[in-house]
């Protein structure tokens, strides 16, 4: 569906699990949309394919894996409250 509102980032992300195992990204794209060099960008997706967080199909294109979702949500939140506090004590220091 195009243009679908999410009420959160933890229904992204279980909506990201849905996705066909034919859709995914490369490895180089990754690259060239981070600015981190494709050798760490590789060395970072084996270790989250050895974790079983993604599954690789065989065109070499990366997609989460529906079946670990749990503990990659549970990451997931921890690093979006951390963001938030972060982001207050920036936005509190620009107030002088």
């Amino acid at each position: 569906k195009e243009n679908q509102i999410f009420k959160n980032n933890i229904e992204y992300l279980k909506k990201l699990g849905e996705i066909e195992e034919k859709t995914g990204i490369n490895a180089m794209t990754i690259s060239n949309l981070s600015g981190i060099p494709r050798a760490t960008v590789l060395r970072k997706l084996r270790g989250l394919i050895k974790k079983k967080f993604l599954n690789i199909n065989q065109n070499k294109l990366y997609h989460l894996n529906p079946k670990n979702l749990g503990p990659l949500l549970e990451i997931h939140e921890n690093v979006m409250k951390r963001l938030s506090i972060f982001s207050s004590k920036v936005y509190n220091l620009t107030k002088f």
